[in-house]
């Protein structure tokens, strides 16, 4: 979920303006009000900004007597989905991988559960999909049952991994259109290594320490959280 989508969805549960949530944190009303249009988010690297937020949207729950949205989950929110929006698209290697094995758009959109035109716009750079993840889970989930059957296998993990992998799995597969896919330090730093290492382990070890990285990262948030409260 985008920032922006996170801070309305809080304001619309508990039935409050901006101005009210500027009042409990006082953060300024056009701050917030950019806030919640998309056109800035704050700084996800430990400022105050996030933690005010996260109080002023719990004070207001106390207040409104509706349910009770604590500050620590509120911050958990807003670190997770600040995080993911560092995260981008790459519509161009998206477009490599349709183009050069001739995807029907119309069948692969069905497939994924998208209408065409907003696959077309995601192509054309003017969409990114708000949920990277979910949208790379359901390409790979379209993509997995034609290699070998109608995408030459080989020819299709050069492109996106340069090595077909040892274990051909849809986990493996997903790990691997997941880097080739979003623009991401930690993904370049995972490809870096695993080029350079290609020969010294196999693919399981490659995803086991892309899994062990989101853990840590996991965990990192929450103990940073824990430290705060």
């Amino acid at each position: 979920m985008e920032f922006s989508e996170r801070l309305n969805s809080y304001l619309r549960e508990l039935g409050v303006t901006a101005r009210e949530l500027s009042e409990e944190c006082g953060i300024s009303q056009v701050t917030i009000s950019r806030y919640r249009s998309g056109q800035r988010t704050p700084s996800s690297d430990g400022s105050d900004t996030l933690r005010d937020l996260a109080q002023g949207i719990e004070a207001l729950s106390r207040k409104k007597g509706s349910r009770y949205i604590s500050a620590s989950e509120v911050l958990e929110s807003f670190e997770y989905d600040l995080s993911a929006q560092n995260i981008t698209f790459r519509p161009d290697n998206f477009n490599t991988i349709i183009e050069t094995f001739a995807f029907n758009t119309s069948k692969m959109s069905n497939s994924m559960g998208y209408d065409p035109s907003y696959i077309s716009r995601i192509r054309s750079g003017k969409r990114r999909p708000p949920h990277p993840e979910e949208f790379i889970r359901k390409f790979t989930e379209y993509i997995y049952p034609m290699l070998e059957k109608t995408i030459p296998r080989t020819e299709f993990y050069k492109l996106i991994a340069s090595k077909v992998p040892e274990n051909d799995s849809l986990t493996v597969l997903g790990e691997l259109l997941r880097l080739y896919l979003l623009e991401d330090n930690r993904n370049e730093k995972a490809v870096s290594s695993f080029l350079r290492h290609m020969d010294e382990f196999s693919f399981d070890k490659y995803t086991e320490e892309i899994r062990l990285n989101r853990w840590l990262f996991g965990f990192t948030v929450l103990l940073k959280k824990g430290i705060r409260d």
